[in-house]
């Protein structure tokens, strides 16, 4: 057990809220932001571009299949039906 010889840094029960400090002043001078850091910003920006591109594709996929005019590369779908044959 470890006995604490300085009395200020011993534990005080206190029934109001706990004053400011030099600590907790620093502590929220660098409290960090997600929302506002330029990274965060970057990011949602080029997941909106991703998102808009996948849709497009996604649209022009469905119209191609709904005029069947879809072609797609038969070797490509051979390996995949043959790794999905080798799992089980």
């Amino acid at each position: 057990m470890t006995t604490i010889k300085d009395p200020s840094l011993r534990a005080v029960a206190t029934d109001g809220p706990r004053p400011v400090t030099r600590s907790r002043r620093v502590a929220k001078a660098l409290e960090f932001h997600r929302e506002t850091t330029e990274s965060r910003r970057l990011y949602e920006r080029t997941r909106l571009a991703v998102e808009s591109e996948r849709s497009e594709k996604i649209r022009s996929l469905k119209e191609a299949v709904k005029n069947g005019t879809y072609a797609p590369n038969l070797s490509i779908v051979a390996e995949r039906l043959l790794g999905d044959l080798k799992q089980l």
